[in-house]
């Protein structure tokens, strides 16, 4: 018998913010980038498809001397 392995789904709820420029933001506590994997300074761009699929590309922000 096969057992079945399940990703466990990880999800955040977040407002945007906007800046004086009219940009928008996200801000994340630490916690909440650890949960992702992620660290301060690394880029995440996504965009939802017609699908509603999420894509998403991540930059891990590496800093070398």
């Amino acid at each position: 018998m096969m057992k079945e392995k399940r990703t466990k789904q990880k999800k955040i709820v977040k407002e945007f913010k906007e800046n004086g420029n009219g940009e928008f933001y996200l801000e994340f506590t630490n916690k909440e980038l650890s949960m992702f994997g992620l660290e301060k300074g690394d880029s995440v761009e996504w965009m939802q498809l017609e699908d509603k699929e999420v894509w998403k590309k991540l930059i891990k922000k590496r800093w070398s001397i």
